[in-house]
C-alpha cells in the first residue's frame, strides 16, 4: 500500500517549487543577505559625502559616492552649508567669517575683501600726523592715507 503523505509531498515538491521558482526570477525577488552587509564593497549602500578639508563644516561642494567616509569628507547632517567654501584649507575663510579689515583675504566668501581704509589727521597738511586716525569709506577732510604722510602714530582710532 502505498503512503498517502509520501503522494502528496511529491506531487507537490514536482509543482509548487517549480512554480514558485519562476515566481521569484519574475518578480525580482532578492533574498535578504543576497547584497551583503553594510559596507561591504558591492555599491549597493554608498552615501553621498561632502568635502571639507578644514574642518570648518563649510563644504567646498566637492562631494564623493562611498559606502565609506572618506577623509576630509562628511555626511550633510554635520555640516553648516553644503557648498560656498572659497578656500576648504583655511578654517577662517567661509561663509559668514568676519571680515579682517584690508587684509587681501576674502574671509566671508563674499568675492571681495572688504576694505574700509583707515585715514590719519594731518590738520595743518604738514605730512606728519597727530595719531588720531579715522575708518571711513571716504576720505574725511583734514585726513589723508598713510602713503601721503611722512609720520603718524597709531594712538586714537575713530570708526565713523
Amino acid at each position: 500500500m502505498t503512503d498517502v503523505t509520501s503522494v502528496c509531498c511529491k506531487r507537490l515538491r514536482k509543482w509548487v517549487f517549480p512554480l514558485v521558482l519562476v515566481l521569484i526570477l519574475f518578480i525580482g525577488y532578492t533574498p535578504l543577505g543576497c547584497n551583503g552587509p553594510p559596507g561591504d564593497g558591492d555599491g549597493d549602500d554608498e552615501t553621498t559625502w561632502y568635502r571639507d578639508a578644514d574642518g570648518d563644516r563649510y563644504s567646498d561642494g566637492g562631494t564623493r559616492e562611498s559606502e565609506t567616509q572618506p577623509q576630509n569628507y562628511y555626511p550633510a547632517g554635520e555640516l553648516i552649508a553644503l557648498s560656498g567654501d572659497c578656500d576648504d584649507d583655511d578654517p577662517t575663510v567661509h561663509p559668514g567669517a568676519a571680515e579682517i579689515n584690508c587684509d587681501g583675504i576674502d574671509q566671508n566668501c563674499d568675492g571681495v575683501d572688504d576694505c574700509i581704509p583707515v585715514w590719519y589727521k594731518d590738520q595743518d597738511g604738514d605730512g606728519y600726523s597727530d595719531g588720531t586716525s579715522l575708518i571711513a569709506e571716504t576720505r574725511p577732510s583734514d585726513y589723508f592715507p598713510e602713503s601721503d604722510l611722512i609720520s603718524y602714530r597709531y594712538t586714537t582710532v575713530i570708526y565713523a
